[in-house]
């Protein structure tokens, strides 16, 4: 795996972390 890949990988965790932090009821509005 390429380190863009991992990079991709670890900002779509933070995102989805954050996301998470934020409540479930953001999750439901997707």
């Amino acid at each position: 795996m390429s380190n863009r890949d991992l990079f991709s990988e670890l900002s779509s965790a933070l995102v989805e972390a954050k996301e998470q932090s934020e409540g479930k009821v953001t999750l439901k509005t997707h």
